[in-house]
């Protein structure tokens, strides 16, 4: 554990500048282009594609191999595709690169969730993962202040601040390899997806995080840039808010219920033409989603399980197709319908949110069963 603050640090470097702004200068850049709404989603959604298609075997490879070369690696093919992005310009082109880009995310990802069992304790891990979503999101809004006439070369800027990541992410995380520790064998991957508490978290990623993936390179388009700050400033607030309570009180679902509620609401005012007011309570109830959502994970395995990688990449397959499917379903509302029928079916998608959290039990430190100890089925481990 004695690596504890330089592997947090450097997570939250890495959400914030590989995560927030390498991945988020795409969307800044589709929204300045001359690209169709749906050209523009083609592009955006093969970055969750390349997640979607490589997080199983990126978490296989944490398992395997360790969070210290896997996310270094990782970090490096980041670093190659958003500077080739610099000098894309068809559709082709981009789609290709934002592919290889969300591949990367796919060992990353599980790399900083290994990372983070191994440095911090358990009882604080939780709280730990979801302190880093806010530096993804500020990360986002920074690209949309700094991606302009230029954004070729802030994304050689954003390549170059990888390659040190890597080497930051090399040095400050521990060595351990669990190599005693066999690979996951095609049983236990097909008994991860058949379960029902990991397909209920994976189902509320997939709502929760399509929304967002399909807001973020569309609302500009819509709104303006102004809109979409206001709406990831609310969001981030979220987030915030969502972590500090949701620790203070020990429970989870009460979040996820009310932000999916609110974010509904903010949602099917903006279908109305609402202004701020809409943008606002969507972007927060959002937020408090989210902020839950993302370490769900991490509460229903045993944290210390070394089986942890491949049921984060389970996760992250299954909750990145929403990043494919649900921004590819708004950018054709948007182009044959306009914005009234965006903004509703992201407020449909809000509120089917409820469902599989109502049916998922309670993994707050206030529930029954400690949450490190209960596995994906909701029963004491």
């Amino acid at each position: 554990m004695t690596h504890s603050r330089p592997t947090v640090a450097v997570s939250a470097l890495v959400q914030g500048v590989a995560g927030g702004l390498g991945w988020s200068s795409m969307a800044a850049a589709l929204a300045q282009s001359q690209h169709s709404p749906l050209e523009s989603a083609v592009v955006w959604a093969s970055g969750p594609l390349g997640i979607a298609l490589a997080s199983l075997a990126g978490g296989r490879a944490v398992d395997r191999f360790g969070a210290r070369t896997v996310g270094a690696l990782g970090l490096l093919v980041g670093a190659v595709a958003c500077a080739a992005r610099a000098d894309a310009s068809s559709v082709l082109a981009l789609a290709a690169w934002m592919l290889v880009f969300g591949a990367q995310i796919g060992f990353v990802a599980p790399a900083i969730i290994r990372a983070m069992v191994d440095a911090v304790p358990a009882s604080r891990l939780s709280s730990a993962n979801r302190s880093l979503l806010p530096l993804f999101g500020l990360g986002t809004l920074a690209s949309f202040f700094l991606v302009g006439a230029e954004s070729g070369l802030v994304m050689l800027v954003i390549a170059a601040a990888m390659v040190a990541l890597s080497g930051l992410w090399f040095l400050s995380t521990d060595a351990h390899v669990p190599r005693s520790t066999p690979s996951v064998s095609p049983s236990e991957l097909k008994s991860l997806l058949q379960n029902r508490g990991v397909r209920r978290v994976a189902t509320m990623q997939f709502l929760v995080f399509g929304s967002y993936l399909a807001v973020v390179p569309l609302l500009g388009r819509i709104l303006g840039t102004g809109a979409v700050i206001t709406w990831l400033s609310a969001a981030i607030v979220g987030n915030v808010v969502s972590a500090r309570l949701s620790e203070g009180f020990g429970l989870r679902r009460p979040f996820v219920l009310i932000g999916a509620g609110l974010a509904a609401v903010g949602g099917a005012a903006l279908a109305a033409g609402s202004g701020a007011f809409g943008l606002i309570v969507f972007g927060f109830g959002g937020g408090l989603v989210a902020s839950v959502v993302i370490s769900l994970p991490l509460e229903l395995s045993y944290v210390g399980s070394p089986r942890l990688g491949a049921a984060l990449g389970v996760v992250l397959m299954f909750g990145q197709l929403g990043g494919v499917l649900l921004p590819l379903t708004g950018a054709v509302a948007l182009q044959h319908s306009g914005p009234a029928a965006f903004f509703g079916a992201f407020a449909i998608a809000h509120l089917l949110i409820l469902f599989p959290a109502l049916r998922l039990a309670e993994t707050g430190p206030r529930a029954r069963v400690h949450p490190a100890r209960v596995d994906f089925d909701g029963a004491a481990a």
